[in-house]
């Protein structure tokens, strides 16, 4: 149970009844349940971290007099992939994907984002460029409806739309490992 959740919510705006200012209140108590579950296998070349998941709310709110249910789980689903080759080469896709749900007192609709990347290092990984083909089928926003008193909100976000980005980091001083795979526990062992 999580105490203080914060929920959008509106109130009037200095006592005009025809004018309502969207805020966010403290809720004493919000129940949910969560759970995940994933994997980080390599296979040869290739690096894959497959995650599912379950988000299920406990929220029962009143809205235009009535008690309304938003108890709706979320499901989702993460894929992202490395594929190492020769020469410091890799290439990268990526899947997002969540199910229509309800989060606190808001309905969100389905989303997902396909994103695929291939990249280069040099000079013992201290140049990295990158190349990033971000959300490829444009489908990555969050179309939210929020329930709040007597008001009913619709806000649609398209954080970060279909793109290609294009970087290059370079490391400088790049800290050595200490630890050199021997002696540890050297001492310990010709004591025994």
């Amino acid at each position: 149970m999580k105490k203080n959740s914060i929920f959008n919510t509106t109130r009037l705006y200095e006592e005009d009844r025809m004018i309502k200012v969207m805020t966010y209140r403290n809720v004493p108590q919000y129940q949910n349940l969560q759970v995940l579950l994933g994997a980080q296998p390599s296979i040869g070349f290739w690096q894959t971290t497959p995650e599912i998941g379950i988000l299920k709310q406990f929220c029962n709110l009143e809205y235009r007099g009535q008690k309304i249910n938003l108890n709706k789980p979320m499901y989702s689903f993460t894929w992202e992939n490395v594929i190492t080759l020769p020469q410091n080469w890799q290439l990268g896709a990526d899947l997002y994907s969540y199910s229509s749900a309800n989060s606190k007192n808001c309905y969100v609709k389905a989303t997902q984002q396909l994103s695929f990347s291939v990249r280069k290092s040099f000079f013992n990984e201290c140049l990295i460029l990158q190349l990033r083909a971000i959300d490829v089928l444009d489908k990555g926003s969050d179309k939210v409806t929020i329930y709040s008193g007597d008001i009913q909100n619709y806000m649609y976000n398209h954080h970060q739309p279909r793109n290609i980005v294009f970087s290059v980091r370079y490391v400088f001083n790049k800290a050595r490992s200490k630890y050199k795979g021997e002696g540890a526990g050297k001492n310990e062992k010709r004591r025994m």
